[in-house]
């Protein structure tokens, strides 16, 4: 393939960045991202870095990019010599989502592809998509929107506890846990108490304390999984964060586990959001897996962490190849 020209958004950590360093704020992500960047470099490709702050939208230019390869801050690039554009990571984003749609509206005007899909991407900003997918027939973990009534009911018959979260949130910020030992007055409370419209209801698997499967894709091709377990010292701990405690491991997932995980991505085709970097989070149920996330939006695939960086950096880069040709 002749070379291209490839646009990273990342989370910089301003602080730590110099003229000729790039510094990426979260350790999960920062050395998978070089890797990306290294397998690109190696096929003949550019490589660029952008905090998503740094993006002139008026003018379709990006204020100040790094170029990987050269080592090197450039100012005013135009965005529209990309020919793809990853939106992988960025801080902040869900608190300033008129901007942040503004910029994938510009990729999606200026570069021939934009990973995820455009339509991908607007899609799963918010968890409402959970619902889309269970009407579509998958075993999501049952869910309700939190001003539903429904919820506190249906949860109280079955004796189960709930956890609250937000449609729009991310690394586990804002979300609570009901226990079925309270009583009704605390759940009605607690439910009357947040914003209209901006949280679900989910029952609580305990089947999270076992660990939370997670497994990355490239388009519909599996690549490697990991298990997030909760703080083992805590065990009112249910978040698989590792800022709340939490540990990933590698993971090797049975074959059920894998045909559930490619269901998922056939049903998001099927709705309309092509899929091409993906991690799918699924949890134990007495029946079998049951859908936890679809994350299609700078999903964190931990490659690094099972030692698959490298090896994960070549298999992206061949993909994205077949995508940009």
């Amino acid at each position: 393939m002749p070379p291209r020209t490839l646009l990273f958004t990342l989370a910089e950590d301003e602080a730590s960045s110099t003229d000729t360093h790039f510094a990426v704020r979260h350790r999960v992500d920062e050395h998978d991202c070089l890797w990306f960047a290294t397998a690109l470099r190696d096929r003949g490709h550019d490589v660029w870095f952008v905090n998503w702050r740094a993006l002139d939208l008026d003018r379709r230019t990006l204020r100040r990019a790094f170029r990987s390869g050269g080592g090197r801050f450039e100012q005013d690039v135009p965005l529209g010599r990309f020919d793809l554009a990853f939106v992988y990571k960025m801080e902040g984003f869900l608190r300033d989502q008129e901007r942040f749609f503004a910029m994938v509206d510009a990729f999606e005007q200026c570069c021939a592809t934009v990973v995820n899909a455009p339509a991908t991407i607007r899609s799963n900003i918010d968890k409402s998509y959970l619902f889309e997918l269970a009407a579509a027939g998958l075993p999501v973990i049952p869910s309700w929107r939190a001003e539903d009534g429904l919820a506190v009911a249906a949860l109280r018959a079955q004796g189960a506890s709930a956890v609250v979260k937000p449609l729009r949130g991310e690394r586990g910020a804002g979300i609570t846990r009901l226990d079925a030992g309270e009583d009704d007055a605390r759940w009605t409370e607690a439910l009357r108490a947040l914003p209209p419209g901006a949280n679900l209801v989910q029952r609580f698997e305990p089947g999270i304390r076992d660990g939370e499967r997670s497994l990355a894709f490239l388009g519909h091709a599996f690549q490697h999984a990991v298990i997030k377990r909760p703080n083992p010292a805590d065990p009112t701990e249910f978040r698989c964060n590792e800022s709340l405690g939490g540990s990933v491991h590698p993971y090797s997932p049975t074959e059920e586990e894998r045909d559930f995980s490619a269901r998922v991505l056939r049903t998001a085709e099927s709705l309309g959001w092509p899929v091409r970097f993906s991690r799918i989070d699924l949890v134990p149920g007495d029946g079998g897996p049951l859908l936890m996330e679809a994350e299609l939006l700078n999903p964190s695939v931990y490659a690094n962490y099972v030692g698959r960086g490298e090896a994960f950096g070549r298999a992206l880069a061949a993909y994205f190849e077949t995508l940009m040709a």
